[in-house]
């Protein structure tokens, strides 16, 4: 007898196949995952409860890359579908939970809490004007004390918005914000490559040399809901230095 083994991610991928032929969603919110015990539970409750207000069907996608902490568990307890990414990295996840995730558009969110997940309605409202890539927007929305550091608030995100507008011509206020959505054909089309955070700086050029129609938000920010330093599990820092200062060079997509 010969024995089949069938990873973890295989098996992810036959889920979706098997669900294929059921009502699929219209939207889905993808969360990556390491560790996030004291925070997934509200993230799937607020997705969820914005979908039943807003007359949304969707589903809730807890991209895991290999929590030890309960997090699995718990957010298969609140109703999310938790997949499984083996390769590290905040951008895996990512890019695992888009390629399984089974709505038409995709809406982007951390895990720490500090994404307010009731909100996903207006990103589905311009998705719905015809819009294909809708980023958050934290200093439209409001940024609440604590959430943000002054020197990311005031010099980081503004001096890296800027550089971004000018090479690449995203026209956005907000480059680092990681709540953003997109249409479920565009991310096929813009074939994502990154593992790490510079992902968010990878899916917002892509999209903008695309020629994709793009909107911005608004979007409330709060205090990172867990016991650790404000930023997801899968980093010490959301952008080193030498990220940074390389972003015009890296990303040079035809």
């Amino acid at each position: 007898m010969v024995l089949k083994t069938v990873s973890s991610e295989t098996a992810d991928r036959d889920s979706v196949i098997e669900f294929a032929s059921s009502k699929a969603p219209e939207v889905s919110v993808v969360i990556p995952c390491l560790n996030e015990a004291l925070s997934i539970a509200s993230c799937v409750d607020k997705a969820t409860a914005a979908f039943q207000a807003e007359g949304i069907r969707g589903e809730v996608v807890v991209s895991d890359n290999g929590s030890t902490d309960g997090s699995v568990e718990i957010a298969e307890s609140h109703g999310a579908r938790v997949v499984h990414a083996t390769v590290k990295g905040y951008g895996a996840a990512l890019r695992n939970g888009i390629e399984l995730a089974r709505g038409e558009f995709i809406i982007l969110g951390d895990a720490d809490g500090s994404h307010d997940f009731s909100e996903i309605g207006r990103f589905v409202a311009k998705w719905r004007e015809g819009y294909e890539f809708v980023m958050g927007n934290r200093f439209l929305g409001g940024i609440k004390e604590g959430a943000m550091s002054w020197h990311h608030r005031h010099i980081g995100t503004p001096v890296l918005s800027g550089i971004l507008n000018l090479f690449f011509g995203a026209g956005v206020g907000d480059i680092n914000c990681g709540m953003r959505g997109m249409t479920r054909q565009l991310a096929a089309q813009l074939d994502f490559r990154t593992n790490g955070m510079e992902f968010a700086s990878e899916s917002l050029i892509k999209a903008a040399k695309s020629g994709a129609r793009m909107a911005e938000v608004p979007i409330t920010m709060w205090p990172d809901q867990r016991n650790r330093p404000r930023c997801c599990g899968f980093c010490p820092a959301r952008h080193s230095p030498e990220e940074s200062s390389s972003i015009p060079t890296r990303f040079r997509w035809p």
